[in-house]
């Protein structure tokens, strides 16, 4: 996230409600329709593709406060 962002950003987050996730869960999947917006407040979240061979490919990885 870009500093000169983060406090308004965060300002959404204000009264938001809380869950947690396992490792390895299902947080969202591709095709999914957007209906909400996530901040990570600990731990970290890898949004991952499968591969055609059955791999994966990382394409991000949001530490806290992302």
């Amino acid at each position: 996230m870009i500093l000169i962002m983060s406090d308004i950003w965060l300002e959404i987050f204000v009264g938001a409600p809380d869950r947690s996730y396992g490792r390895g869960a299902s947080v969202f999947r591709r095709d999914d329709r957007v209906s909400q917006a996530y901040l990570v407040r600990e731990g970290g979240v890898r949004l991952v593709r499968t591969l055609a061979d059955g791999g994966d490919l990382t394409l991000h990885q949001a530490p806290p406060g992302s």
